[in-house]
């Protein structure tokens, strides 16, 4: 059984992580 805390930090964090990711790319890296 996956304890639901841990599977709500765990999607914040995928969340996080492609927003990140997203910034990134959107800023132009010169």
């Amino acid at each position: 059984m996956i304890d639901s805390s841990f599977a709500l930090i765990f999607c914040f964090a995928l969340v996080w992580g492609l927003f990140v990711i997203a910034l990134k790319l959107a800023t132009p890296a010169e």
